[in-house]
């Protein structure tokens, strides 16, 4: 028990927080996406789209993973997934491509807000596929 909690505050401080501050951002990432689409940029607007529904899926996992609300083990496992891989692409394309506007950098502030969230979702991750396994029936 004390280990099942020791787990959900580290996923409360390193996860949950920065990822409520990435939230707003998806938002904001949401709004351009509508915005390009309007303006008939189809390639941002389905970029922007699709990163941003990523990114608030994985918020409301980690929501229901910190503050223990229910939600199905399979969709959680989905939410989790499409939140990793959001901000995954995130991190490839502020890294790796020049022509951005913003850079990701190694400032502390940048590890918490970006890596710790990616790292603790690929950790629940494996901890529901670990749970997934040992299901008798492998039912979801």
């Amino acid at each position: 028990m004390l280990k099942r909690e020791i787990i959900i505050g580290i996923t409360t401080v390193f996860a949950w927080v920065p990822a409520l501050i990435l939230s707003l951002l998806s938002i904001f990432v949401l709004l351009m996406g509508f915005i390009a689409l309007l303006d008939a940029n189809y390639i941002l607007a389905l970029s922007s789209l699709a990163v941003s529904t990523g990114g608030l899926l994985g918020f409301a996992a980690l929501t229901s993973l910190s503050w223990g609300l229910y939600i199905t083990f399979f969709k959680r496992l989905t939410f989790l997934v499409t939140g990793v891989i959001s901000l995954s692409v995130v991190l490839f394309e502020t890294g790796y491509v020049s022509t951005q506007p913003i850079s990701i950098n190694t400032h502390p502030l940048v590890i918490y807000l970006f890596y710790s969230p990616l790292v603790i979702g690929i950790f629940h991750i494996a901890l529901h596929c670990a749970f997934w396994l040992r299901l008798p029936n492998k039912t979801l």
